[in-house]
C-alpha cells in the first residue's frame, strides 16, 4: 500500500507538470516504469504483459493523435503498479474510463465559461444534480452528452480562439499535433493523421518547402489529460480500498 501511495503521489506530480507545460518528464516516467516492471516481476508477472498491451494500444492512440506521450507513459505506469481488478477487468481500463468520462464533461464546461457562456454551463448541469442521487448513470450520461453536444456546436469558435496556434513548418517536431481540417494541400504535403514520426517529419518539411509553406496551424494547447487520469485514478484507488 505504501508503494502504491508513494507512485500516486509521483503521477499528482506528473498531473502538475502536464498542466504546467504540457508535458511529462520522460526521464522521471521510464525511471518509474523500470521500477514497475522491477515491482511486477517480484510481485504478478502477468502485469508485464498486460503494460505491454496497454502501451501498444496507447501508442495507437499517440499515432493517431488522440494522447500524447505521456498519458501513455503513465497509463503503463499505473498498469505495473496497481494490480487490483473490478469487474475482472484491470484498474487500468477503469481508471481509463473514468478519466475519458471526467474530461468529457470538464473541458468542454471550462472552453464554455472562457467565452463566457456560464449560463449554458449551468443549465447542462442542475438538471443532472436531481438524478444523481438516484440515477448516478444515467446523471452521467446525460452530463456527457450535454457537453459533448456543446462542445460540437462551439468548436469552431474553442478552436480557433484556445487551441489552434499556426507554427513555423521548422519548429514542428513529434509532439505537435497537426490540425489536419485548417491544412490545405494536404494531399500534396501526404499528410493522413495528426502527428507525424520523426521519418515523416523529414518528408513533410521537404514538401512544405516545395511548395513555399512556412506555417502550418497545430494544436497547441490542448487540454492537457494526466491531470484526470490522476483524479481517475484517485477515485478508483479509494473506491478499491474502501
Amino acid at each position: 500500500m505504501i508503494i502504491e501511495l508513494l507512485v500516486i503521489a509521483w503521477i499528482g506530480i506528473f498531473a502538475y507538470q502536464d498542466f504546467e507545460t504540457g508535458y511529462v518528464n520522460d526521464r522521471q516516467a521510464f525511471v518509474l516504469i523500470f521500477l514497475g516492471i522491477v515491482y511486477s516481476l517480484l510481485t504478478n508477472p502477468f502485469y508485464i504483459i498486460l503494460a505491454g498491451i496497454v502501451a501498444f494500444i496507447g501508442f495507437l492512440f499517440y499515432y493517431f493523435g488522440q494522447l500524447g506521450g505521456g498519458d501513455v507513459q503513465v497509463f503503463v505506469i499505473i498498469t505495473l503498479f496497481f494490480h487490483k481488478t473490478f469487474l475482472y477487468l484491470p484498474l487500468v481500463a477503469w481508471v481509463f474510463v473514468i478519466a475519458v468520462i471526467l474530461s468529457s464533461i470538464l473541458i468542454p464546461a471550462s472552453y464554455l465559461i472562457r467565452l463566457g457562456k456560464t449560463k449554458k454551463v449551468l443549465a447542462a448541469f442542475i438538471p443532472s444534480v436531481a438524478f444523481l442521487p438516484v440515477f448516478p448513470m444515467i446523471a452521467v450520461f446525460y452530463l456527457v452528452l450535454v457537453f459533448q453536444l456543446l462542445l460540437l456546436k462551439h468548436k469552431k469558435e474553442i478552436m480557433e480562439t484556445f487551441v489552434i496556434e499556426y507554427k513555423p513548418v521548422d519548429k514542428i517536431n513529434y509532439e505537435d499535433v497537426l490540425a489536419l481540417e485548417y491544412i490545405e494541400n494536404k494531399e500534396k504535403l501526404g499528410l493522413w493523421k495528426r502527428v507525424l514520426l520523426p521519418h515523416e517529419l523529414k518528408s513533410f518539411k521537404e514538401k512544405a518547402k516545395k511548395l513555399g509553406i512556412k506555417k502550418v496551424p497545430v494544436y497547441e494547447h490542448l487540454p492537457k489529460f494526466v491531470p484526470y487520469i490522476f483524479l481517475a485514478l484517485l477515485i478508483c484507488y479509494l473506491l478499491a480500498v474502501f
